[in-house]
């Protein structure tokens, strides 16, 4: 099947979340018009999403994705949720011809803003495909959110999150950690390294569940997931039915004591629920006791765990911390409580 991309899937995040390399071919969708829909805290404003307009062409790539792909995709764009559809549509090729493909439409049709990042990324993969100057300046005007922001008076200590009591009658779904374990992911081998070293986010931390959990190509931490709730990581949420109102849900959140204000739930409410993903503060230090398990991947290169890289890894692993070669066994479709 070919599918065709028009956002912020470039082929490098494809590859990530499908675990092999993705070879896209320029393409575009006549007739159309890229539009901004929805809310997403991952990007801090609308997302991107086609809708019919006689006059216009939207820009991007297809590629080619077989069954197991097409379902791993449908879960981060929430398809099961009601947050995408997946379309049948006929696209053109760089050299005229058409072709059938699939495309991800936003089911929200109330138009949001987004922000500057999210559309130099758009930028950056349609630039990748197709000739010309496309910056982020080839879309609408961005909220790039450098307004004045309110700050609290006095900051809340971190609150480890009730791990066990996660509710499955509410309107909101969290993701738990399982088994115990928060996972976090790297591109590179030396980026591995690097991040052993460092001991540190040099952002927001971003950690997964076993049950989101899609391999890198460089490796994997496994941390323990009590521990880092009490440095203040927390789970995002999403609503469990597409009949249960924002409001229905957060108010759930606060009585169950999940979150603590209601800005903090809106927060951290998610665009991507099959990510099962936890968020951390800016610039979060991990210790050697957080550190479960540490995973080196060979998809790029073999690693010899006994000299050279290996070795020079092993010296930043704390002692008495596994490191495998591999990946942690994966958990899709066990995510929501």
């Amino acid at each position: 099947m070919l599918l065709f991309s028009y956002g912020s899937n470039s082929p490098q995040q494809l590859a990530v979340r499908l675990g092999h390399p993705v070879q896209g071919e320029a393409a575009y969708l006549p007739r159309h018009r890229r539009v901004f829909r929805g809310h997403s805290y991952n990007w801090d404003g609308g997302v991107a999403s086609v809708v019919p307009d006689d006059g216009r062409h939207v820009f991007g790539f297809v590629f080619e994705a077989n069954r197991d792909d097409v379902e791993i995709l449908d879960r981060y764009e929430g398809v099961a949720g009601g947050y995408y559809t997946r379309n049948r549509v006929t696209v053109t090729m760089a050299d005229g011809s058409q072709r059938a493909a699939s495309v991800y439409k936003a089911t929200a049709t109330e138009p949001s803003k987004p922000s500057r990042r999210y559309l130099k990324t758009i930028a950056d993969t349609v630039g990748t495909f197709w000739a010309g100057d496309i910056t982020w300046r080839s879309f609408p005007t961005a909220n790039d959110g450098r307004g004045p922001r309110k700050r609290g008076r006095s900051a809340r200590a971190p609150r480890a999150v009730p791990f066990t009591n996660f509710r499955t009658d509410r309107g909101y779904c969290i993701c738990p950690a399982t088994d115990g374990l928060l996972y976090v992911q790297v591109p590179t081998f030396d980026h591995l390294l690097r991040f052993l070293t460092t001991r540190r986010w040099t952002g927001e931390a971003h950690l997964r569940t076993i049950d989101g959990y899609v391999p890198y190509f460089g490796g994997t931490i496994a941390f323990h997931a009590e521990r880092l709730a009490l440095k203040g990581v927390k789970p995002m949420w999403h609503r469990r039915f597409s009949d249960v109102s924002h409001g229905e849900a957060d108010r759930q959140l606060l009585e169950d004591g999940v979150y603590v204000t209601l800005s903090e739930a809106r927060k951290y409410q998610s665009g991507y629920p099959q990510e099962c993903e936890w968020v951390g503060p800016r610039g979060l230090r991990f210790e050697d006791a957080d550190i479960a398990a540490v995973y080196v991947s060979e998809v790029r290169e073999p690693i010899d765990l006994r000299r050279g890289k290996g070795r020079l890894l092993k010296q930043f692993v704390p002692k008495g911390v596994p490191v495998k070669k591999g990946r942690p066994p994966r958990g899709f479709g066990k995510g929501c409580a």
